[in-house]
């Protein structure tokens, strides 16, 4: 039984719920500021692909991992491990598949491309930026899956750019936290431009957060977008010198903590 539960965690976590749960919030927030209602097959499909995505990196990454980073349950239960990610690949393909044919053409070409650059991620490891690009562009896509029938809206855009920009210093974050670990296993920013110019992309990713949510504040005052504000603003002073000096769970922890504030301010702006 106690190998069953381990087993279980540790496939539970290889989800990044948390990642899931921002993905879910950047949908939301985009049918919120056109005023439409989510589309729960969407949603559903979203959650699929995002989770399928997420298990097949920690996949992907298994023998790094297990000789550079401690982390070794996909790599001692590869067998287990292959199942639960061919699992969760028919489930994204049979809901993105439907998707397609029944609810939204464009929805569900937009699901099947974040799911290919899932897939083809690991190999961009080795092209200079460009796993952080991915990531950022595979998350400002999920803005395009509300789609109201005049077109897209210019405060969708706004949205996209704003989780482009900061989803890419997020990610430049976690390159500087890893940087020890992956100098000969990912071209980053940080191990290309040294880690001044990483920080100084993460900086100016809170403080264009920061700046956005000020606004938000200002003209709405919604206290989901408050407290997103203050919690960004605690952030940003902590990691102001050097990102690497606070764990990297907490650190990553608080900002995606910013993020979904900050998403669901939006959404509940209505």
């Amino acid at each position: 039984m106690k190998k069953f539960f381990f087993i279980a965690k540790n496939l539970i976590l290889s989800l990044r719920l948390i990642s899931v749960a921002v993905s879910v919030l950047i949908l939301l927030a985009s049918y919120s500021l056109i005023h439409m209602s989510p589309q729960i097959g969407i949603l559903c499909g979203l959650i699929a692909t995002t989770c399928f995505v997420m298990s097949f990196n920690d996949w992907y990454d298994r023998i790094h991992d297990h000789e550079k980073k401690n982390k070794s349950f996909a790599f001692k239960e590869s067998t287990i491990f292959k199942i639960w990610i061919s699992y969760l690949a028919l489930i994204a393909f049979i809901a993105n598949f439907y998707i397609f044919l029944n609810v939204s053409w464009l929805a569900g070409t937009l699901l099947l491309l974040l799911a290919s650059l899932g897939l083809v991620y690991g190999g961009f490891r080795r092209i200079p930026y460009l796993s952080a690009l991915t990531v950022s562009i595979s998350q400002s896509l999920v803005v395009f899956l509300a789609r109201p029938q005049t077109g897209y809206a210019l405060s969708q855009i706004v949205l996209a750019l704003t989780v482009f920009a900061i989803i890419f210093g997020r990610e430049t974050l976690k390159d500087l936290q890893d940087s020890a670990h992956d100098v000969s296993w990912k071209k980053t920013l940080p191990a290309l431009k040294g880690n001044v110019r990483g920080s100084q992309v993460v900086l100016c990713s809170h403080i264009l957060l920061l700046v956005v949510l000020a606004v938000l504040t200002v003209f709405v005052g919604n206290i989901f977008i408050l407290l997103s504000l203050v919690s960004t603003g605690i952030i940003l002073l902590r990691i102001y010198n050097d990102p690497r000096s606070l764990p990297t769970n907490v650190n990553k922890r608080l900002l995606d903590l910013a993020c979904i504030l900050a998403l669901a301010g939006v959404y509940f702006v209505r």
